[in-house]
């Protein structure tokens, strides 16, 4: 087993080398969490027959042989008691290998009684096999009986650690369905410190921390993702605007929003701030408690309604010690704060931190615009609002592609010259390429040939040393 998985671990770790001269890939259907299909190859058998039926013995009444003797004949029924005794017919010991095998298969196959049933069978005949113990986990995984899927997961890892990262992938996985998403993070980081950049985790964890609202943190994976030539619309749409989600965004199940975190963004841009801030002071959402970023966004939120009175209470609290996981939220609610109380440099402060962590703020580039018409600035002025209405067109743009019947490829052009506007070059070739793959009227020679164009234009990109926007480009070539 252990020298199949390192076959299996150095192909994906091969695959990852290589994704920089990999074609975009459409990736919008869900993608299964376990790092290099495990599973399917854990059995030590390399039997190529097919295994003999498998007959379960039980125990006698006396509970001493746990074997079944042979059905006698009629002779031999009337045989009188003094006749010599038939020999007791054994049957061949169970395989558990054989037995894995079969509760793979079935699970292969949506049968799932029957891997149930053998992967009982391999589990009582070896009990501390790893291989038998991965597929015995798999089967309690879909029987959602997840804290003993997960123990037993880890009780692999610690007799064979070559399993640890496909125990810890699907371990992740099954803590995310189980509702405990502390642990499926840290198991996902996990993974990332051993194999950096492997996409399937930077996906899983980019989805997990939007659905938490934290979405500052998913920008780092999504970009990630972005770079290496996946195509997904929620990602892209996702990276338009990183404060909220976009108007419009579709509602998915696999994105529902969790905690009050990520139900205040979600709500902040369908029912209003108002509802929003209600959610953020009321009960403990989906056991998830994400305190310095809940008061972060609250402080934000308070700043878009300039709600001054409650602005001074969050900033009496928040003001002098913002926790870096509260940023940029806080930053954002703090710069405002000092704006009306005309503190005019603290605020230009601010807000600078504000867009240099997160070019998506449009708002706080208007503030910055006002800031500066404040100081009697109005060429910094004007820098500043013409960046911001720059970027409230992207979003405009990014909401008009989706429509009721899917993706609306005639407003993708504009986005992406827009965006190269900006800057945001790997997300303007991400759209490009999407337009391609979305787009009917393309032959399909048409469509690998304006494919591979892009890709080259990625590649390219990617070389360049410098592939993100400046600090002067991102502060209007405004330093002081």
């Amino acid at each position: 087993m252990a020298a199949e998985f390192l076959v299996r671990v150095r192909s994906v770790q091969a695959m990852q080398r290589s994704v920089l001269v990999m074609p975009f890939r459409c990736l919008d259907a869900a993608l299964l969490i376990a790092i290099v299909g495990f599973v399917s190859g854990c059995s030590r058998s390399d039997k190529t027959e097919q295994p003999k039926p498998i007959v379960v013995s039980t125990p006698d009444v006396a509970g001493n042989s746990g074997q079944a003797e042979a059905p006698k004949s009629d002779d031999q029924a009337t045989e009188t008691s003094h006749d010599d005794p038939k020999p007791i017919k054994e049957e061949p010991p169970i395989d558990p290998m054989v037995a894995a095998e079969l509760a793979s298969s079935a699970l292969a196959n949506e049968q799932f009684e029957t891997a149930y049933q053998q992967a009982r069978i391999a589990y009582r005949q070896a009990p501390e096999d790893p291989s038998v113990m991965f597929v015995m986990a798999r089967v309690l995984g879909q029987r959602q009986r997840y804290p003993e899927a997960i123990g037993l997961l880890d009780k692999v890892v610690s007799k064979d650690p070559q399993a640890t990262l496909p125990a810890l992938g699907q371990s992740s996985e099954w803590l995310i369905q189980d509702g405990q998403w502390g642990e499926a993070e840290k198991r996902l980081l996990k993974i990332l410190q051993m194999v950096p950049s492997v996409a399937m985790v930077q996906r899983e964890l980019g989805k997990l921390y939007l659905r938490e609202g934290r979405r500052f943190e998913a920008a780092k994976y999504l970009r990630s993702l972005c770079q290496q030539g996946e195509l997904s619309v929620k990602n892209l749409r996702s990276l338009i605007r990183l404060a909220l989600e976009l108007k419009g965004e579709p509602p998915t199940e696999a994105y529902e929003p969790i905690g009050r975190l990520g139900v205040a963004r979600r709500q902040a841009v369908e029912r209003g701030y108002q509802e929003a801030l209600k959610v953020l002071d009321g009960p403990v959402l989906n056991r998830l408690v994400l305190a310095d970023r809940e008061a972060g966004l609250r402080g934000r939120l308070l700043a878009y309604q300039k709600d001054a009175e409650r602005l001074e209470a969050w900033a009496a609290e928040f003001s002098e010690s913002i926790n870096p996981k509260a940023f940029p939220d806080a930053l954002f609610a703090r710069g405002h704060w000092h704006y009306q109380n005309e503190r005019w440099e603290k605020s230009i402060a601010d807000f600078k931190s504000v867009v240099l962590a997160d070019q998506t703020d449009a708002e706080a580039y208007f503030m910055l615009a006002t800031l500066f018409e404040q100081l009697d600035d109005e060429a910094k002025a004007n820098a500043f609002k013409q960046r911001a209405e720059l970027i409230v067109e992207t979003r405009r743009q990014a909401e008009s592609t989706v429509g009721p019947e899917g993706i609306q490829i005639a407003a993708i052009d504009s986005l992406a010259s827009t965006l190269r506007e900006l800057h945001r070059v790997d997300e303007a070739l991400a759209w490009q390429a999407l337009k391609i793959a979305y787009d009917q009227q393309l032959s399909k020679d048409e469509r690998q040939s304006a494919m591979e164009s892009v890709n080259q234009a990625r590649l390219q990109f990617l070389k360049t040393s410098q592939s993100e926007p400046s600090r002067s480009f991102i502060l209007c070539e405004i330093e002081d």
